[in-house]
């Protein structure tokens, strides 16, 4: 059975300074991880938040937010929407997402992504990874080069009678995420709009002690957003320096890992843990 979107929807914060200092190679491996577990854990959009004014700053945000992008494309689409860069030298390396909106070529599915790549008159042909292009009639103003979603048709036998544009609401399945980048913690908690937000600290209370209470108020939101600090830099000492107090931003700040057995976690092993245990009480 195809994973189904969740309720709530889920939305993640994460630092755009993450592996700042490290190569490009260990950089796209971790960036590749989080991918994963985004994936596995049905999130709908990551805030990259943090973007700050230093050019070397700045660069690492683009480069995460390249290789989180490529890695959510359909890989027969990928070659069409993104062009050479040497950030994308790694990304072969690393593991597909396989989630419903990245179909095998010839795995029959009843929607697919496209790329439209040409426009006569109220027709566009539209790459959605088969052996030929589709042709759909539209009404609206659409470029080339843009990606959709497509309805697929078939007939008793499999063979394709019609297709047309899907709107993403009407696909009731995990249809990956969406990357956005946001200046600082607040903008980030902003753009998600979420009803239920939550932060994630060694320093919160223990998730252990307030399951009941948490697992009801994530089955009463709409739109939960979970946010993250790194390895070097926690939530509260980020929210310190934007001259606010964490508690009042969040409805809990939660420790997901008691007694660690580690000096330190990763933020791409928090993510992990975390989601791991809101996908369970969800």
């Amino acid at each position: 059975m195809l994973p189904k979107r969740p309720s709530p929807i889920r939305i993640v914060a994460i630092p755009s300074n993450l592996f700042i200092d490290a190569s490009l190679l260990e950089k796209s491996v971790r960036i590749g991880f989080v991918a994963r577990t985004l994936a596995i854990f049905r999130v709908e959009k990551v805030i990259l938040y943090g973007v700050e004014k230093s050019k070397r700053e700045k660069e690492n945000a683009r480069i995460l937010k390249k290789i989180l992008e490529y890695l959510e494309c359909p890989q027969y689409l990928r070659k069409r929407i993104f062009k050479k860069d040497p950030v994308l030298r790694y990304v072969g390396l690393l593991p597909p997402l396989r989630t419903p909106h990245h179909p095998l070529k010839n795995e029959k599915t009843r929607y697919r992504e496209g790329v439209i790549t040409a426009r006569h008159g109220d027709r566009i042909l539209v790459d959605i990874g088969l052996e030929e292009e589709v042709e759909i009639v539209v009404k609206k103003a659409l470029k080339i080069g843009e990606r959709i979603p497509v309805k697929i048709f078939y007939d008793s036998e499999g063979n394709i009678l019609k297709t047309k544009i899907a709107e993403k609401s009407e696909i009731n399945l995990y249809w990956g995420y969406e990357v956005v980048l946001a200046n600082d913690l607040l903008a980030a908690i902003e753009k998600a709009s979420a009803d239920f937000i939550v932060a994630t600290s060694r320093w919160g209370t223990l998730i252990n002690s307030i399951v009941t209470e948490f697992s009801k108020r994530i089955k009463k939101s709409e739109k939960m957003l979970v946010l993250f600090g790194s390895q070097k830099e926690g939530l509260f000492e980020i929210s310190k320096k934007i001259g606010v107090k964490l508690e009042d931003l969040v409805d809990f700040v939660v420790n997901f890992i008691p007694e660690q057995g580690t000096a330190t976690v990763r933020t791409e092993e928090a993510v992990m843990a975390s989601l791991s245990i809101i996908n369970f009480l969800n």
